[in-house]
């Protein structure tokens, strides 16, 4: 429907365009007929009148210009449009993992991970409704279970055969925590990681698991949108820019060199700062879910599926900040993200 619609406003903007173009000729035409008929006498006057009434055409000729200008960057913009949604049928959003782990009949029971998952998959559905998305849903209460084998699994499915234009989302809701590092990557001597279950059994993937299975496996001209909803999650993926808000209406980066830049754009938003918890909570009508998952998907609505990058982090976090949660989301990236510039999964342009 998007796309019909986008095409008859290129259609009609074209037919405008060809209609001053019209009229312009006949000014044009008229006003060479008026000055080769200039002369002395009865025929001057008559001449001079006209000529005033050439400069009265002129104007409204100087007017008509203006109005073809606007209609050419009219007709630009909309077949912009047309192009993004046709070649949007090619790409856009391919894949979604979702993973939600309330780690039933474990001493470890969280109420609204699973919840997080089927709401975040509702809302991909909402956003992208013309678009062949393939969803894989691992939850506890599941035929597919949220094991470690099954999420790293899921990672490689998520990104093997992309082509320039496909996009992907990973979102985890669960416990995290934090682990000795083994390879010297962490100032804090501490790995982020989250926590698989397996039966009763509590799992471990790393932040450098993940980052070697996900980050550095997007090929160039695909984007990537991470949301871990977990404690101790700031740097969860290990990318290379970590943005930060001095204040409410700035945005800047800090680099960290030793991680490579990613081929693909790589967004990852976590659930809180790497020394922070993220909180379990309930929504308005009192549903089970996690706070982050809910700030993101109240956010993203207000917005629609194409959101400018710098409000993933201005607007959840004010949104947590305004209902009171003390957890702080992080925003970080693979390679160096204009801020300003949307964050659209439905679109193939980077």
């Amino acid at each position: 429907m998007a796309l019909i619609a986008a095409e008859k406003q290129l259609a009609d903007a074209i037919a405008n365009q060809q209609r001053i173009q019209g009229l312009i000729r006949q000014k044009e035409t008229l006003i060479s007929h008026l000055s080769r008929s200039r002369g002395v006498g009865i025929r001057g006057v008559i001449s001079r009148v006209q000529i005033q009434q050439i400069g009265n055409e002129m104007r409204a000729l100087t007017v008509l210009c203006q109005q073809l200008t606007v209609a050419i960057a009219d007709v630009q913009a909309k077949q912009a449009t047309v192009d993004a949604l046709r070649v949007g049928s090619k790409g856009g959003l391919k894949r979604a993992l979702l993973v939600g782990i309330n780690y039933l009949n474990t001493p470890y029971q969280l109420a609204g991970c699973i919840n997080d998952a089927t709401n975040m998959q509702n809302q991909l559905k909402t956003f992208f409704p013309q678009q062949s998305i393939e969803y894989r849903l691992l939850a506890d209460d599941r035929a597919e279970k949220p094991t470690k084998a099954a999420i790293m699994n899921g990672l490689q499915w998520l990104t093997t055969g992309l082509q320039p234009g496909d996009n992907v989302l990973f979102h985890f809701s669960g416990h995290g925590g934090r682990v000795r590092d083994t390879n010297g990557d962490e100032v804090t001597g501490l790995d982020s990681c989250i926590y698989p279950l397996n039966g009763s059994k509590i799992e471990i993937i790393t932040d450098d698991e993940l980052r070697a299975a996900l980050a550095t496996t997007v090929p160039a001209g695909c984007k990537c949108l991470v949301v871990i909803d977990a404690c101790h999650s700031g740097s969860a993926v290990d990318l290379r820019y970590m943005w930060e808000s001095p204040s409410q209406t700035s945005i800047a980066y800090k680099e960290e060199t030793k991680y490579a830049k990613t081929a693909g754009a790589v967004l990852f938003l976590s659930g809180c700062r790497d020394e922070q918890v993220a909180a379990d909570t309930a929504d308005k009508w009192g549903r089970p879910c996690g706070a982050l998952t809910m700030a993101l998907l109240d956010v993203w609505k207000s917005y629609g599926p194409a959101i400018k990058t710098k409000y993933l982090l201005w607007d959840v976090r004010q949104y947590l900040k305004a209902n009171r949660y003390s957890q702080i989301p992080c925003l970080s990236s693979g390679m160096y993200l204009d801020m300003n510039k949307v964050f659209d999964l439905g679109s193939p342009a980077i």
